[in-house]
């Protein structure tokens, strides 16, 4: 299996630039925060944007809990996933997944600053502390993916894009 950790600070723009790395190195299946997407579609796991709490976020964003691990861990297994994306925060913490996960441990370093400008970096970041919170799935697919309030917007995957409500929107995946 060919792995790339994508890593950058948290609210750097990982998650909004990772579909823009995965048509460039050709791969349909990205792990981020806590879910398994393949095709811009969620489907496995749980988001750690679900959790209320930063420490549980973070132990849902390194796949801590066994039925959550078994679940994507089968999925990959079972779907024959041969190449993939797993974002986060430090390559400290895509290791930990990686163990988690039972995943190879040869991995293809990417950071955020190296495929970032400054000023996208500094938009992710000015974004991100007005509530808004990337998730590279197909919009449609937002609501099964996501619980809580998030503002939505224009989002830009692959060539085309989707309008979302200028409101805020009540999620219910979680």
């Amino acid at each position: 299996m060919k792995i790339y950790g994508f890593y950058g600070r948290s609210g750097t723009g990982e998650s909004h630039k990772v579909q823009a790395l995965a048509n460039k190195v050709g791969v349909n299946s990205i792990i981020d925060d806590g879910i398994l997407i393949v095709d811009q579609s969620h489907v496995a796991g749980v988001s750690a944007k679900c959790e209320r709490l930063l420490y549980s976020a973070t132990q849902r964003a390194i796949f801590h809990w066994d039925d959550q691990k078994n679940e994507v861990k089968n999925y990959i297994r079972d779907s024959n996933i041969t190449k993939l994306i797993i974002i986060g925060t430090s390559q400290k913490m895509i290791t930990r997944i990686l163990n988690r996960l039972e995943l190879p441990p040869n991995v293809e370093w990417i950071s955020v600053d190296s495929i970032q400008s400054t000023a996208e970096i500094n938009l992710a970041t000015n974004r991100r502390q007005k509530g808004f919170h990337a998730i590279p799935i197909k919009p449609t697919n937002v609501q099964r993916t996501y619980n809580g309030w998030y503002k939505a917007e224009k989002f830009l995957y692959s060539t085309k894009t989707y309008d979302h409500h200028s409101q805020s929107i009540q999620g219910g995946g979680c």
